[in-house]
């Protein structure tokens, strides 16, 4: 497997510790990750692994219900709310490679 066929991980530990030249380096591989690859894992976060548990939780609760409770906070102008399976208006552009 190569580097284009892997989830990029971008690791907050150095900006989080006050590492000079680590904040623009996080946004520097977040920026590619998120334009070139389309999507990203973050390490080092410093969100406790309890609360990572919670979010997920609540996510399966949430798209457990069903589809006519889910729409009726359907995505706004402001991309808030839920957005159903091929919900999305946007083109996609096509890839650098």
């Amino acid at each position: 497997m190569g580097a284009a066929d892997t989830i990029p991980v971008i690791d907050l530990g150095p900006t989080l510790a006050g590492e000079p030249g680590a904040a623009e380096q996080a946004a520097k591989e977040l920026r590619i990750a998120l334009t070139e690859i389309g999507s990203n894992c973050i390490a080092h976060h410093g969100i406790a692994p309890a609360m990572i548990a919670d979010i997920y939780r609540q996510a399966a609760r949430f798209h457990a219900l069903p589809l006519d409770e889910k729409l009726a906070i359907r995505i706004d102008r402001h991309n808030v709310g839920y957005l159903p399976l091929r919900g999305d208006t946007l083109a996609p552009r096509p890839s650098p490679r």
